[in-house]
């Protein structure tokens, strides 16, 4: 009798007993492993954002584009848009460039949502080149394309940048003339250009600039919002 008691003390002792080693580390390898998930998923939407950014980069460039080749006018400049493709339209001069050229690092700050500049988007939404144009209020000629970021959007610029010239679709936060802040970190710029250029801030097809305080200079520790981009198109 003594001896059945002192097995069932032993069970409840057994029974009683916290987690063997084996078991804490099945539990800290579960936990790694959703918290790596996590991260990784939260890698991926970056990514997945900045790769939205290059996309409307393209399709802006597929548009413009598609216009030259309809029209032999740059949208924008095209002096018969109004006869050619909507009454109504805002025709451009037709001189071959996008509004005024902007000298050197001005294109990241000069005026783009004025004259043939904003008329620009008009044109390519009115030929059905473009869709989704942001309206903006008290400007008149259409609207501007809004970015993926939030309160991010894309103009249109004919500038010459670092010996590059040419048109550019700028990547800006807002929705002004002359913005002062800017939607994408060093880090953020940095990765654009690294997986889409060159990785140089000031030579290809992407360049990166600043618009306000600080400088985008694609150094990993500056995680401020300094950069605006300038993405080629024409």
């Amino acid at each position: 009798m003594l001896k059945f008691w002192k097995m069932r003390a032993d069970r409840g002792a057994e029974a009683e007993a916290g987690f063997t080693l084996i078991e804490m580390s099945i539990v800290l390898v579960i936990i790694g492993l959703i918290i790596g998930g996590v991260l990784k998923g939260q890698e991926l939407i970056a990514s997945t954002r900045l790769k939205a950014v290059v996309t409307q980069w393209d399709g802006i460039k597929a548009a413009v584009n598609g216009y030259m080749d309809r029209y032999n006018a740059l949208p924008g400049d095209d002096p018969n848009a109004a006869a050619n493709i909507l009454a109504g339209l805002t025709s451009g001069g037709g001189n071959g460039l996008v509004g005024t050229r902007a000298a050197t690092t001005a294109g990241y700050a000069a005026d783009a949502t004025t004259g043939e500049n904003i008329q620009a988007w008009s044109h390519m939404a009115a030929a059905n080149l473009i869709s989704q144009v942001t309206v903006l209020g008290g400007v008149t000629g259409g609207g501007i394309p809004a970015g993926r970021f939030g309160g991010s959007s894309f103009m249109l610029i004919d500038a010459i940048d670092a010996a590059e010239i040419g048109l550019w679709a700028r990547f800006t936060q807002g929705f002004v003339a002359t913005p002062t802040t800017n939607p994408l970190d060093n880090k953020q710029a940095a990765e654009i250009d690294r997986k889409f250029d060159d990785a140089v801030s000031t030579t290809g097809v992407i360049h990166g600039g600043a618009v306000g305080a600080g400088t985008c200079n694609y150094a990993i520790a500056n995680t401020g919002k300094v950069c605006t981009m300038l993405m080629l198109v024409q």
